[in-house]
C-alpha cells in the first residue's frame, strides 16, 4: 500500500479545516482562485467539510452541500500538487460517498478535469450521479 494513504487521516469537522491551507489551494484553481479567505470561510461554515491531514498538516479539501435527505453537491475538492496522484482524492471521494450525513439519492458534481477519477465513483461528465 502506498504509504502516503497509510498515513492519512480524514475528518469531516470544520474544526479540522486549516483555512489558510484551502484559501492557499483554492487560490491555485480554475474555479476558485478569485475567492477571498472571508468568502471560502463562509462557503466551509455552510457545509460539511473534509479535510485529508497527512503527518500533521492539511494536504486536501473538499465540501459538500447538502441538504441530508436527498441531493448533495461535493464541490472544491482539490489536493495539494506535492500529493496529486497518490489517491488521496480517491480517499477523499469514497469517504464522502459513504459518510452517514450524505444523502444516496442523489449527487451532483461539476468539473471541467480529473474526470478518470469521479468516474469511478459513478459520475460521468458535469452529470449527478444516483444511487
Amino acid at each position: 500500500m502506498n504509504d502516503v494513504l497509510e498515513d492519512l487521516i480524514i475528518y469531516d469537522d470544520i474544526e479540522h479545516v486549516d483555512f489558510e491551507i484551502v484559501h492557499d489551494l483554492l487560490s491555485k484553481s480554475y474555479w476558485a482562485k478569485d475567492r477571498s479567505l472571508a468568502l471560502i470561510k463562509k462557503s466551509i461554515e455552510n457545509s460539511l467539510s473534509v479535510s485529508v491531514y497527512h503527518k500533521g498538516s492539511q494536504v486536501a479539501f473538499a465540501r459538500v452541500v447538502t441538504d441530508k435527505a436527498c441531493f448533495a453537491w461535493i464541490c472544491d475538492v482539490i489536493v495539494h500538487e506535492n500529493y496529486r496522484g497518490k489517491g488521496i482524492g480517491k480517499a477523499m471521494l469514497a469517504f464522502i460517498q459513504s459518510h452517514s450525513e450524505i444523502p444516496e439519492s442523489m449527487q451532483l458534481l461539476r468539473m471541467n478535469d480529473a474526470h478518470k477519477l469521479y468516474e469511478n465513483f459513478g459520475f460521468t461528465d458535469n452529470v449527478c450521479m444516483t444511487k
